[in-house]
C-alpha cells in the first residue's frame, strides 16, 4: 500500500505562492497563479482568500471551499 503524504504546513504569500512543508520532509514553494483559472478557484485572486489557506486533514483548504490534493501540490515542478 502506498505511504500517504500529508501537507503538515502551509503558508500563503502575497504573490499567490504557497510554502508547503509534506509530512515526508519535503518543503516546497508552489507557484498556485497558473491553477486560479474558473469557477471557485477564481475567487482565490482575492488575496484575503487566497492568503486564508490552512490545512484540514492533511490537504490544503480555503475558506470559500475550494481545496487541492497533496499529491498533486507534491507533483508540480516549478
Amino acid at each position: 500500500m502506498p505511504e500517504i503524504i500529508d501537507v503538515i504546513k502551509v503558508r500563503a504569500t502575497d504573490n499567490y505562492c504557497l510554502d508547503i512543508e509534506f509530512s515526508d520532509g519535503l518543503k516546497k514553494t508552489v507557484n498556485f497563479l497558473p491553477f486560479i483559472k474558473e469557477g471557485v478557484s477564481k475567487q482565490l485572486l482575492n488575496k484575503e482568500i487566497f492568503e486564508s489557506a490552512k490545512i484540514d486533514y492533511g490537504t490544503v483548504v480555503w475558506e470559500n471551499g475550494y481545496d487541492i490534493c497533496p499529491l498533486f501540490l507534491r507533483q508540480i515542478e516549478q
